[in-house]
């Protein structure tokens, strides 16, 4: 019968910050160093999935790094085997889209918690070849 419960009530829920915290005390008991989570940005600062990296960043008490991937891609209907209809094309926008896309980040970059290398944030790009004059 479903919905199945899992053992001791323990539900995936990224939505409750308690169960964030149980995580990051799980990783870090078997090893994980840190969390990389996607990051969806489109044109004009319309994000998706962005609540529980939002939170992560609010809630000092889930203690482990993290960094962020952006997923700079069309968000299309691929993950049921689908037609990938695209819901929400990926574009770039212009430079007011990249500064506030930037200082978005920005506070992502500043938490004491978020992965660095020689003291810089580090940030992954999905597919860096999508951005154009990105890569000399």
């Amino acid at each position: 019968m479903q919905p199945n419960i899992p053992l001791n009530e323990n539900y995936y829920d990224l939505s409750d910050v308690t169960v964030m915290e149980k995580q990051a005390e799980l990783a870090k008991k078997y090893g994980v160093f840190g969390f990389c989570y996607y990051h969806y940005w489109f044109k004009g600062g319309k994000k998706l999935l962005e609540k529980p990296v939002e939170q992560m960043l609010n809630d000092k008490k889930v203690d482990i790094p993290f960094c962020l991937c952006w997923a700079n891609e069309n968000w299309s209907r691929n993950w049921d085997g689908g037609n990938r209809k695209i819901i929400m094309p990926q574009d770039y926008g212009n430079e007011k889209d990249w500064e506030k896309h930037f200082k978005y980040l920005l506070l992502f970059f500043k938490d004491e918690r978020y992965i660095k290398y020689n003291n810089a944030p580090i940030l992954l790009i999905y597919k860096p070849e999508e951005i154009k004059n990105s890569i000399p």
